[in-house]
């Protein structure tokens, strides 16, 4: 067992290219990025566990259907990751973990609509697809273009509400950063199909930023 994992690590694309080089940086860069998400979810499963949160009303703002295609997302990356030998996509799986359990915690919580359920039995099909076919490829390209949607419904919806109001810039300009890093990553790998999505994900997030300062009054 030792053996396997040892001779699977050295056949990854961070054994193979480890060094003071482009992908050794980008690939510390992400293990930086995992940390922080880790640490958000820890944050986020505290809060939903508090002993006063137990109506709907405490959770109503929280999509059901974003959070099963996110877990979802999370899974399929780490299989994506074990397909391309990647660490780095395999530091999904910690991630997709903790998002299973806010999941599973917001079931307890909230009353699910028709296509919530429809939501969650898509993302587990999906996840299942991943694992057990040789479609690895072609489900993480659509649940990447499923996760395109509600993020460009954030800056749609500014655009159409003429307003900023509520949206804390620091966290799309992490995900910039974040998406920016994986095109830098991916570029270092041969990963087309995650440099031609993370590149979407720029324009998603840059495009909120520039809405948040174009809406945001500005001190006289």
């Amino acid at each position: 067992m030792l053996n396997t994992i040892l001779t699977f690590v050295q056949e990854t694309k961070e054994w193979q290219g480890l060094g003071f080089n482009a992908l050794t940086a980008g690939f510390c860069f992400i293990l930086v990025e995992a940390a922080m998400l880790l640490w958000g979810r820890k944050r986020q499963l505290q809060t939903l566990w508090k002993p006063d949160m137990t109506t709907m009303s405490d959770v109503a703002g929280m999509s059901m259907t974003k959070e099963f295609f996110v877990f979802s997302f999370y899974f399929i990356s780490f299989n994506y990751g074990l397909f391309l030998k990647s660490i780095a996509l395999m530091t999904a799986l910690p991630i997709g973990i903790m998002d299973a359990l806010i999941v599973i915690r917001l079931l307890q919580l909230k009353r699910l609509v028709w296509w919530e359920y429809g939501a969650g039995l898509a993302g587990l099909s999906l996840v299942a697809v991943a694992f057990f076919s040789h479609w690895e490829v072609e489900v993480f390209g659509l649940i990447s273009t499923i996760l395109v949607f509600p993020l460009a419904a954030q800056p749609l919806e500014m655009w159409k509400r003429q307003s900023a109001a509520g949206l804390n810039p620091r966290v799309p300009m992490t995900n910039l950063i974040s998406a920016s890093v994986w095109i830098f990553y991916s570029l270092m790998i041969g990963s087309w199909i995650i440099v031609g999505f993370s590149s979407l994900y720029v324009v998603i997030y840059a495009s909120t930023l520039f809405l948040w300062w174009k809406f945001t009054p500005r001190k006289s």
